[in-house]
């Protein structure tokens, strides 16, 4: 047995970089405008890496949790804006 451990399995990554929440707000101001949609910002692994640890990963650690599965956050995600290629399958690309 590896001992106890604290599962927080409800998170969401609301702290994410800036150009990312412009670009998603640009997004669907082009869609109602009818204009074309933005490129995606080049946003790196560090930059995402960053705002999760100096923010949600580190209130995790004070309050003892060793493990978190992120979801994006729903409200932003918009879902209901534009149509399927600015909803659900008109996301930013994954990083890898």
């Amino acid at each position: 047995m590896l001992g106890a451990w604290c599962l927080l399995l409800h998170g969401h990554y609301t702290t994410a970089p800036p150009a990312h929440t412009d670009w998603r707000r640009d997004q669907l101001q082009a869609f109602l405008d009818g204009g074309q949609a933005p490129a995606y910002p080049a946003i790196g692994d560090d930059e995402i890496r960053d705002s999760i640890e100096a923010n949600q990963l580190r209130l995790l650690r004070e309050r003892g949790a060793d493990l978190t599965i992120f979801s994006p956050r729903a409200s932003t995600m918009a879902h209901h804006e534009g149509d399927l290629p600015v909803g659900p399958r008109g996301r930013a690309p994954a990083t890898t």
